[in-house]
């Protein structure tokens, strides 16, 4: 009975054991085809991936062609050829800009670079009187408005600020931006949770916007962007703090309620009141007066031609040579760091996916040989004790009874 019990359990082990090598056969074959799927999505995504980045390499080529048309037009001195490249310039600009993907949430480095470098065309542009209209009929102002944000790069914040006060020189684009909400956006980057570079660059933004505009003097005073201004005062960055100094002596300019709002907030400065060289500094900004550049007085042809002077044609020409160079220079490291950064940024995309996909089968392999070990384990295990069984059982029966022996009858 016993031999028998354990023949059945033996048998009933290895019926088991051919069941779990079933099991994992099927396993196996399955994780075989995950792992030809999962190989077949990584291919899937690197051919994106590189798609992705030819269509960013094709839009810097397209915007450097651009760019090239701009400073020929300019060299060439033909004002009406200028307009027409830089309106289409402008155009593919705000283009770029209008497709560029939410601040924070950029799906590649490239895309950035991209959005920095139409933010980098526009102030470009928006450095020459002929494009003021171009840029106006575009769209530019409420594309350089959208990049008004802190989630956004320093360099895209900082180049759309600048161009906006360069547009400030215009009557039309002052307007635009007012109307765009341009003045509470400049306000909302020099507050204490943005960058100083963005601080800096907003609050020259507004110098150069309060210096041509009695209304954008209310508005920012309305905004309460003085009490801010006055704060920016406090900062060690220089440029952060001769920024707001610039801005607040503007915003004085003619202006008396801002004058004596400005000197309530000095007062009312606890951080200056610790300072007392930083206080008197920054008290004597209220007997000062903006300079001619900060009020638009900077074009060199309105200056009167004193003897031994060269005649204004000659200065425009050769400012104009100068800053073409400049332009040119500017514009074709910009496009080449652009193209270095897209083309990095695809590289590394397609290295880190390719490690990504080799990695992943030896850990499947990883995985199933631990599983088959620890099923062989249990495999032999129940082999030995089966065995054991067997031997038990055969160990019974073949041992003679000693009572056989007591009852055999004499001969």
């Amino acid at each position: 009975m016993a031999a028998t019990c354990a023949s059945w359990a033996a048998g009933h082990h290895l019926s088991s054991l051919g069941g779990l090598a079933t099991k994992l056969d099927r396993l196996e074959k399955q994780a075989a085809l995950l792992e030809e799927l999962q190989e077949e999505k990584d291919k899937l995504d690197l051919i994106k991936a590189y798609r992705g980045g030819q269509v960013l390499s094709e839009q810097v080529t397209e915007l450097k062609s651009y760019i090239s048309a701009v400073a020929d037009a300019e060299l060439d001195g033909d004002d009406s050829l200028l307009a027409i490249t830089a309106a289409h310039t402008a155009a593919y600009a705000v283009q770029l800009i209008k497709q560029s993907p939410e601040p924070g949430c950029l799906p590649s480095k490239g895309s950035q670079v991209l959005c920095d470098l139409a933010a980098a065309t526009l102030c470009m542009l928006s450095q020459r009187s002929a494009a003021y209209e171009p840029l106006a009929n575009a769209g530019a102002i409420p594309a350089l408005l959208q990049l008004l944000d802190p989630l956004q790069s320093p360099a895209a914040v900082d180049n759309a600020a600048k161009a906006l006060g360069n547009l400030s020189a215009d009557v039309a684009c002052r307007c635009l931006i007012r109307s765009g909400g341009g003045v509470g956006a400049l306000v909302r980057m020099i507050k204490d949770d943005c960058p100083d570079t963005m601080q800096a660059s907003a609050a020259s933004a507004l110098a150069l916007l309060a210096a041509r505009d009695g209304v954008v003097q209310d508005s920012l005073r309305y905004l309460g962007g003085i009490p801010l201004l006055v704060e920016l005062l406090n900062s060690t960055q220089p440029n952060v703090a001769e920024s707001a100094r610039c801005c607040l002596c503007a915003l004085k300019h003619n202006n008396h309620r801002n004058a004596a709002e400005i000197l309530s907030a000095l007062r009312s400065n606890h951080d200056l009141a610790k300072d007392y060289w930083r206080l008197k500094d920054a008290l004597t900004l209220l007997d000062e007066t903006p300079s001619a550049t900060l009020l638009g007085c900077h074009l060199p042809a309105s200056r009167s031609n004193h003897s031994g002077v060269k005649s204004p044609r000659s200065r425009a020409a050769q400012a104009k040579e100068l800053l073409l160079e400049q332009v040119c220079e500017d514009a074709a490291r910009e496009v080449a760091a652009a193209a270095v950064s897209v083309a990095d940024a695809v590289e590394d995309e397609v290295l880190r996916r390719k490690i990504r996909r080799a990695q992943q089968p030896l850990e499947a392999l990883q995985s199933s040989l631990d599983a088959s070990i620890t099923l062989l384990k249990a495999s032999l295990a129940e082999t030995k004790a089966a065995a054991a069984a067997r031997k038990a059982a055969a160990a019974i029966i073949t041992t003679p009874s000693p009572m056989v022996g007591a009852y055999r009858p004499s001969s």
